[in-house]
């Protein structure tokens, strides 16, 4: 096997000059030139001088790109250009080169363009190409004849269990990473979680997937590591991004294992377990086959999988694990602290609660709480700011030490370090020496890790802080809401804490985004996926039902505005239908009906119904599969009673027209009024005698 990661490492960092070594010592073998080739210093065109082999002159050239091949079209066909000036003799150039040419597009050839221009640039030189690429190197470095020359620059080979061994030892680090108990001055106050850990251990067996859900730092992961610390069997740990590869190869690729190698050596455990830490972020991937298949994979394989995600995640990924892959699921909700819970801690190690009632709600939070019992020496209990803003001080900024401006600065490369992970979680952090030094701090502190040169949080809020400053941050300083979207990038990340943002100030500072509201809503600038974010922001708000009033007429002449509430009312607000169909169809078919819930489902019904005489046939045909869906559910109440009222003017209403193409959908309206008949069984009366009479 030729490791290419162990190429770096082997190497001190300069893979070039390595490459190019490498490359001499392989075409010095190649034409048995024991003595060397001769050469100049940083010669153009050609490594060395050409040499002949029979009747042809010929020169090598050695390329480590770090871009794509095609990328350096310009630079080869350069290399060409030198050598037939320096050597016109020269009749052909071997090009070693450690990557590989992609697939080309034009009809009657599979080369591409890249490797076209250079060949037809070498013809009209009367050049011969010859070109050893990445595979063919891969399989020239494994004969016999190289392996002095493949010692040198891969080092020996590792068996496979030494792979094996380094994928234990990233699942390890990230498992350690997990703090599993509060720390008050460096002494641990252990919790007793024992009836969550029985509770995980009845049920985990009786499926195939397991999610441990609550609110961020409700300590979920650390519930998860108590809980699988008793386990002596194989335990695996991965986070989503992990899984950010074109194909489930790749996955393995990275620990130098094929996917039937991880299996087979796994496949004679009775008891074995997969960790997926933050599986919230599974729908941030931008290839979900790869994730999917590889749950799939481990399932057929008797994995138990274990699940840590955000309560406002759950609903959706425990959706995808049951109804998209069919597997078998349960779950606990881990919840905070008691208010007496919390009292009786402080009281155990004679310690002061504060009073601030904001603070002291945050500390029912395991995070929170570790955080403030790590750092009590330093907060004053009568600070009236909100528990984030002082442990930012205290664990960012680390402002009670201010010798060279040093607060500002870890601030700053905090933040530019979000920046660009929330963009490419592979990113390489490039700074200045300062930054590099708080970066190690972060490193020392818990903050951050870096395990094979990949960096991760120790804990999500940490993250979560850092997005938060950046988006209240350019939102402030924004001289026009229109700067503002330009500023905050468009990565999954960015988005997901702009929800969490709009939505706090939704809540709780109104006052604060009522004009930019109307910038997003009703200006019409705005892109229409940031207007989706702030729909999603809304409708999970206590202001859903101000936002219908205040924006009845773009919700009313937007179709987009008006199906992604829909969608986001649907996507969040459902759960596992209850009725004894429902029960049956899960026992028998191993399938989940799902219904719609909630008073914000209500409220929208509502809405719908108190504008009833304004929905157009498109509206129409967005609005009715909804209804119908929740009068399938639910035959009686309020809703029920305007939902059948909808489906019955909407009958009239399409009757009453000519409209082309509409039988399937007056089938369901009919269906919506039969639903919720006995709701409106006066309304039927009445056009049952109206009918009558007219005969």
């Amino acid at each position: 096997m030729v490791d290419w990661t162990h190429f770096n490492k082997n190497n001190g960092g300069s893979d070039s000059d390595a490459f190019e070594e490498m490359i001499y010592l392989l075409f010095c073998t190649k034409y048995d030139k024991k003595e060397g080739i001769f050469g100049y210093f940083n010669q153009r065109g050609i490594e060395k001088e050409p040499i002949k082999v029979n009747d042809k002159c010929i020169g090598f050239q050695a390329k480590f790109y770090t871009t794509k091949l095609s990328d350096n079209t310009p630079d080869l066909i350069k290399s060409i250009k030198f050598a037939k000036r320096d050597y016109p003799n020269i009749s052909k150039i071997e090009f070693y080169i450690n990557k590989e040419y992609g697939q080309g597009r034009k009809k009657g050839t599979n080369k591409p363009q890249g490797q076209i221009k250079v060949e037809e640039f070498a013809e009209k030189n009367d050049i011969e190409i010859a070109w050893y690429l990445k595979s063919k190197l891969d399989v020239i470095l494994f004969q016999p004849e190289y392996q002095r020359i493949h010692e040198k620059f891969f080092g020996k080979e590792k068996s496979f269990l030494d792979y094996i061994e380094e994928l234990n030892i990233y699942s390890n680090s990230l498992f350690e990473n997990i703090k599993d108990d509060l720390t008050l001055k460096d002494n641990p106050i252990k919790l007793n979680r024992d009836s969550y850990i029985n509770e995980i251990d009845e049920k985990v067996s009786e499926n195939d997937c397991f999610l441990i859900n609550g609110n961020p730092g409700c300590g979920k992961s650390a519930l998860a590591k108590e809980f699988l610390k008793q386990k002596d069997c194989p335990i695996l740990m991965f986070k989503p991004d992990d899984f950010d590869v074109e194909n489930i190869q790749f996955f393995f690729d990275r620990f130098n294992l094929s996917l039937n190698e991880f299996r087979e050596f796994f496949k004679d455990f009775d008891e074995k377990f997969i960790l997926i830490d933050s599986a919230e972020l599974i729908g941030t991937l931008k290839n979900q086959r790869v994730i999917d298949e590889f749950f799939k994979l481990m399932i057929q394989d008797s994995w138990k999988i274990i699940f840590t995600s955000r309560l406002n995640y759950s609903n959706s990924l425990k959706l995808n694990l049951k109804v998209n892959l069919n597997f078998k699921v349960d779950e606990i909700t881990v919840k905070e602290l008691s208010l007496n819970e919390l009292v009786s801690l402080f009281e155990e190690n004679k310690l002061k609660l504060p009073q601030n009632i904001k603070f002291k709600k945050s500390l029912q939070n395991l995070f929170y709480l570790n955080a403030y019992l790590s750092n009590i020496d330093n907060i004053d209990l009568e600070d009236e700011s909100e528990i984030k803003d002082v442990l930012w001080d205290l664990i960012i900024k680390k402002s009670h030490y201010q010798y060279g401006n040093n607060p500002d600065k870890r601030e700053e490369c905090f933040l530019r370090f979000i920046e660009m992970k929330s963009s490419n979680p592979y990113f390489k952090f490039e700074s200045d020496y300062f930054c590099q030094e708080i970066l190690n701090d972060f490193q020392r502190d818990g903050i951050i890790s870096n395990i094979s040169d990949k960096y991760y949080f120790c804990h999500d809020i940490y993250e979560d802080w850092g997005l938060e400053k950046i988006i209240n941050k350019n939102f402030n300083e924004s001289s026009d809401y229109e700067i503002f979207f330009k500023k905050i990038n468009d990565s999954v990340k960015f988005k997901v804490a702009y929800r969490k943002w709009l939505h706090y100030q939704l809540n709780n500072n109104y006052g604060n985004v009522d004009e930019f509201l109307d910038f997003v809503i009703v200006d019409d600038q705005c892109r229409e996926s940031w207007v989706d974010e702030t729909l999603f922001a809304v409708v999970v708000s206590n202001k859903f039902e101000l936002f219908l009033k205040k924006f009845k007429f773009q919700i009313m002449s937007d179709e987009f505005i008006l199906k992604r509430i829909l969608y986001w009312l649907q996507t969040i607000f459902r759960k596992e239908s209850d009725s004894q169909f429902s029960k049956l169809v899960k026992e028998h078919a191993n399938k989940i009906i799902y219904k719609p819930f909630g008073v914000y489902w209500e409220k929208f019904i509502s809405f719908l119904y108190d504008n009833l005489e304004k929905w157009n046939k498109s509206q129409m045909e967005i609005i009715v599969p909804y209804l119908l869906e929740w009068n399938r559910h639910y035959s009686e109440g309020d809703a029920t009673r305007n939902s059948s009222l909808i489906g019955l003017k909407f009958y009239e209403n399409l009757e009453a027209n000519d409209y082309y193409g509409v039988d399937k959908l007056k089938d369901s309206c009919v269906s919506i009024i039969l639903l919720g008949s006995k709701e409106i069984k006066n309304e039927l009366e009445e056009i049952l005698n109206k009918t009558l009479l007219n005969q």
